[in-house]
């Protein structure tokens, strides 16, 4: 089974000023994260490859070249392969020209399932999975909240439908691709990367695509693509992170060897 998942790099909103005047957000010198709920569906994708060799799993991003050094640490977390989808043509595509940009790709790679969140960070629209699966012309469910694949023909899943939890079972064809957007309910994290493979060799695994591959008409993509007009950003109320500092003695060194096993970067 191959897996695609969506997978957005986005500013982190907990550090973002907000220009009153302009009503725009300021992105400068903001760090850059993998979205969370695609962490999270990216997480699901691994799961299933530690049960299952047999499961390929690979991520699909659409943005700039700067991306790369996020995308090599998602390899070393032993995706398979990594695609970045990135041409000066796409700049300033707002969900529905993502959507289409996305959906080329994702016809050409026939996938058996694909992954992602629901919503993003910084834009929580939650357009994007639905729009792609009707440009694709298949099946897609927002909000799933958990799903489980059952010797990969069979895939159980629980989402949240108009406040509704609803747990249903679909059965996995391969004349059919199947999308679900996920969405995170408390700390699910995606997995770090081990100590031993922080430095590993991906560069074989990274693969850019571009319009002279996918050739899409350019009046529908970019600027001139994207109907959206944004008339009004805010700023989301985040919970703060906390942070933890050690001595360095032999008590905080046993503290931080503990957290670091615990989160799965240092075997116990």
């Amino acid at each position: 089974m191959r897996i695609g998942i969506l997978l957005k790099v986005v500013p982190d909103v907990s550090q973002f000023k907000y220009d009153s005047e302009n009503h725009t957000l300021k992105r400068q010198g903001v760090k850059m994260i993998i979205n969370p709920e695609d962490a999270y569906a990216l997480e699901c994708a691994l799961k299933l490859k530690d049960v299952n060799k047999d499961v390929i799993v690979e991520t699909i991003t659409m943005g700039p070249t700067s991306t790369i050094p996020i995308l090599k640490d998602v390899l070393r977390r032993f995706v398979d392969k990594s695609i970045l989808i990135s041409d000066i043509n796409f700049v300033g595509s707002d969900t529905w020209a993502t959507s289409i940009i996305l959906s080329e790709y994702l016809k050409m790679a026939n996938y058996d399932l694909i992954l992602g969140g629901t919503n993003t960070i910084d834009g929580d629209t939650g357009h994007v999975i639905n729009q792609v699966s009707q440009l694709m012309d298949i099946w897609s469910i927002s909000n799933v909240l958990e799903f489980n694949l059952n010797n990969q023909k069979e895939l159980y899943f629980k989402a949240n439908i108009n406040d509704k939890i609803i747990e249903a079972c679909y059965k996995n064809s391969k004349k059919q691709c199947l999308m679900l957007g996920l969405m995170i309910v408390g700390k699910k994290k995606l997995r770090y990367v081990r100590y031993n493979d922080l430095k590993l060799e991906v560069d074989d695994k990274l693969f850019i695509i571009d319009n002279r591959i996918l050739n899409i008409n350019e009046k529908n993509i970019g600027i001139n693509g994207s109907p959206t007009k944004v008339i009004k950003t805010f700023l989301p109320e985040y919970e703060k992170r906390t942070s933890q500092t050690y001595k360095v003695d032999e008590q905080g060194i046993d503290a931080v060897l503990s957290m670091l096993k615990k989160v799965g970067m240092l075997d116990v």
